[in-house]
This record gives C-alpha cells, structure tokens and sequence, in this order.
C-alpha cells in the first residue's frame, strides 16, 4: 500500500553552528509497505551535517519499505550563508588594516626585485 509518512530531523548540525544554513528539501515521504511495517516517521539524524554537505535518500535505513523517490534526492542540506561565521571573523581580524590600499600599491609597483635588488634601484632612477 502507498503512504505518506512525515520526515522529522533530527540532532544539531556541526555545519550549522559553522555559519552554514539548515536547508530541509522534504517534508515528507511517499513510500510504499505493508501497514505492518509502517513507520510513524522518518527520523533523519543531521550531527554529522557538515557545511556544504546533504542527506539523501539512500542513507536511510527503512527495512521492509520501498520509498518512491530518488536515492539521489537531497532530504536536508547544510548550505553556505551569504557570509559564513568563519568569514566574519577574516573580516574582524583585517579591521583597521587598509588592505585594499596596500593591494593597490603592490600593484602599480608589480616588478619584483629580481638578485640584486634591481627593481628598487630602477625607481630610484
């Protein structure tokens, strides 16, 4: 017989406390059993979850029931934010420091000293 079972997720995600967004694509299940053999739900564990990563479903383990959807198919994904945690804190400790101007300099100036110093002694000149 055919039933729709709730998927419900669960643990917290290394990903997320990392910045990253928790990103549940299914709610729920189609799947196909003898009512027997039918589970309340779907219990999928994301402690494991990290940043950038997915659950599909073919890591799950429903003995006796046959799921009408890819095992390919994404259950939850732990996706990048706009700005992760970790780069706000590259931000935080670049602050004060003028990079870009730095940056630009480093351009203009692109000949490198090769031995010997030259590239200084040519702008000297």
């Amino acid at each position: 017989m055919n039933f729709e079972v709730p998927v419900v997720v669960t643990g917290s995600a290394p990903g997320v406390r990392e910045g990253g967004i928790l990103q549940q694509n299914i709610y729920k299940l189609n799947i196909k059993c003898r009512p027997s053999n039918l589970p309340s739900r779907v219990d999928v564990d994301i402690s494991e979850l990290e940043l950038g990563s997915s659950i599909y479903i073919s890591s799950l383990d429903l003995p006796d029931v046959e799921i009408e959807a890819s095992d390919e198919t994404p259950i939850v994904s732990c996706i990048h934010s706009r700005v992760s945690k970790s780069d706000l804190g590259e931000l935080e400790e670049g602050e004060g420091v003028e990079e870009g101007e730095e940056g630009a300099e480093g351009e203009e100036g692109a000949e490198k000293p090769a031995e010997g110093g030259e590239a200084s002694a040519k702008k000297a000149e």
